[in-house]
């Protein structure tokens, strides 16, 4: 399935992607790829966990509206949306580097109000979108 995706990428967004490897502690309700490119270049490939039952929430279509508000607003802090089909249940993300928090200090919530206020402003032309609440996250 993977090597499927891949060659779609590489035909629909040019990119030469050279190597792919999956991340295992990633989240239970997707499957995440680090793919390696030229240059040095990476991306994130998230493929979603399908739809079984009409009480599902549709983690791609919540995923995708949450980052296209961030683009539209500007938030920086959020990977960008390069690619995704809907149908087949994976988006193409710019990679952001990071590291697994091991606490929480007086900084870190700072940044996460500030996060939270930037995601919540309205910026140029307004905007409403609804968002999905993720019961299980």
């Amino acid at each position: 399935m993977i090597k499927q995706i891949i060659e779609e990428l590489r035909s629909a967004t040019g990119i030469q992607m050279l190597r792919w490897s999956e991340i295992t502690d990633k989240g239970v309700n997707n499957k995440v790829w680090k793919i390696s490119c030229a240059q040095g270049k990476n991306y994130a490939l998230k493929i979603y966990k399908p739809i079984t039952n009409p009480e599902d929430i549709d983690r791609y279509y919540a995923e995708t509206t949450f980052l296209k508000h961030c683009a539209a607003q500007k938030v920086e802090e959020t990977p960008q949306l390069i690619y995704g089909s809907r149908s087949k249940g994976y988006n193409l993300l710019s990679w952001v580097d990071g590291v697994r928090p091991t606490g929480l200090t007086k900084a870190d919530t700072d940044q996460i109000a500030t996060f939270i206020k930037e995601i919540n402003e309205v910026k140029g032309q307004k905007q409403f979108c609804r968002f999905h609440h993720a019961p299980d996250s």
